[in-house]
């Protein structure tokens, strides 16, 4: 349990913000792909979590299980990778497999790409998922508590300096002024009694809320996931800007998928087994139609006006 107040507090906040907006989009990015071919659900999840870790996997056919009712054309295995050697265009020519759980069907000596094993980066410059997602995450943590910063200045109470002779007074006035009393009489010379401070903090919570928002876009946009309805909804947007961030949300979307359809149709050309992964459309598409039902709906109660 998280202590109350004070610097380990603070700290504590922190690390669950972090954990919980990495946890977040871990799972969006897992749950935004849709895979075809022969590939069960634990090899799709090993490889997504390797793309998200390391953005990189290496694939090979277990020899002898060709033919197998479950797998006719045999058995795929995948594994993490260390290169050995590259060609003159940086890219591995040769691996070793990294047998992280010990058993004895991964071959522990140097394979050769594209003839032993086929392998594969996710984004073009090699890096894992998770290392961009990171620069991010941090990014809106400090907005988090940016936020929780003005929250508690804004939430600061009234704090009202009195003399003990004018503190009856003091209530009193008080009373009336939480009872809306739209008169108040107070002598000359007791103004100088006493005095209300406040925290004086500018009402920003707007802006750094759009802020932070705008940085869940940046980063939903990057993993490929629809942006829109975060700062503004569909129907208060033109028809090109709809179309603008369709087409860049697209455009992101390759940057991943593309990379990983490319390893898989080496994969298929070296082993024979067909594996594909698409953009899981389902939500984004019944979001849509809402939003043109709800168009149309407008349009035709207009027409009858």
């Amino acid at each position: 349990m998280m202590e109350l107040n004070g610097k380990n507090w603070s700290v504590k906040y922190r690390r669950n913000k972090y954990s919980f907006y990495i946890n977040k989009y871990f799972s969006l990015y897992m749950n935004n792909y849709v895979f075809e071919g022969d590939i069960d659900y634990q090899q799709i999840d090993f490889i997504l979590r390797k793309f998200w870790e390391n953005g990189c996997i290496a694939g090979f056919k277990l020899e002898g299980t060709e033919g197998s009712t479950k797998h006719p054309q045999g058995l795929a295995v995948f594994t993490p990778f260390a290169p050995n050697g590259w060609n003159i265009y940086d890219w591995p020519i040769s691996v070793s497999l990294i047998n992280t759980r010990g058993v004895d069907f991964i071959p522990s000596g140097i394979q050769q790409v594209d003839k032993d094993v086929v392998i594969g980066y996710i984004q073009r410059n090699k890096k894992g998922v998770g290392f961009f997602v990171d620069s991010i995450v941090q990014d809106i943590v400090i907005l988090d508590m940016v936020i929780r910063i003005n929250l508690n200045a804004h939430k600061m109470p009234y704090l009202i300096v009195v003399d003990p002779l004018s503190e009856k007074k003091m209530k009193a006035l008080y009373d009336k002024i939480k009872d809306d009393d739209p008169e108040l009489f107070l002598a000359s010379d007791e103004a100088n009694n006493f005095k209300a401070l406040v925290s004086g903090a500018p009402f920003i919570l707007d802006k750094l809320y759009n802020l932070k928002q705008a940085k869940e876009n940046e980063l939903r946009e990057f993993l490929g996931l629809d942006n829109m309805g975060l700062n503004e909804k569909k129907e208060h947007l033109i028809t090109s800007e709809l179309e603008s961030n369709d087409n860049i949300t697209e455009a992101s979307e390759g940057c991943l998928i593309d990379p990983m359809n490319e390893f898989f149709e080496r994969f298929e050309k070296l082993t024979g087994i067909h594996i594909r992964v698409h953009i899981n459309k389902v939500e984004s598409e019944e979001s849509a139609e809402d939003v043109d039902d709800e168009t149309e709906e407008e349009e035709d109660t207009q027409d009858e006006e």
